[in-house]
């Protein structure tokens, strides 16, 4: 594995438990979250983990995910993200709120310490690139 420095091309950050920079074609699988890695299909690769407040974020090729504690709070593909809202105040925490397509999963409200700004802007980056492909395949146009 070759670790480039940030911002460089090909690479995504990863934190948590694992806290480097990976190939965005090495598998990166966080073992503190069994959960996650049996939901995994065998081709799947984890590209981003996020440690927030109180749960982490993953982001594969397919999918992202929330896992807290013992429970998947959320698990859709990318094309199941109806929002994404990440703000961030003066003298608190940020808040990631992720919206689902579908009214049977839940919305996750996620407290991001300061820290961790930089992993959640590299996972929105990710997650945006892949619902602008998902809506360029789909036939619609960019009309910026």
């Amino acid at each position: 594995m070759r670790v480039q420095p940030q911002g460089s091309l090909g690479q995504r950050p990863c934190n948590g438990a694992l806290g480097t920079l990976r190939d965005m074609d090495e598998p990166i699988v966080d073992p503190s979250h069994p959960l996650i890695v049996k939901r995994l299909q065998p081709d799947e690769r984890v590209h981003t983990v996020v440690q927030t407040a109180s749960a982490s974020l993953f982001i594969t090729d397919r999918r992202v995910a929330v896992a807290a504690a013992e429970r998947i709070a959320l698990d859709v593909p990318f094309e199941g993200l109806r929002r994404i809202q990440f703000d961030i105040e003066r003298q608190r925490p940020a808040t990631l709120v992720l919206v689902p397509e579908h009214r049977s999963d839940e919305p996750q409200v996620l407290a991001v310490p300061r820290s961790h700004y930089a992993q959640v802007a590299a996972a929105l980056a990710t997650i945006g690139e892949r619902l602008y492909d998902i809506g360029h395949s789909e036939g619609s146009t960019d009309s910026a």
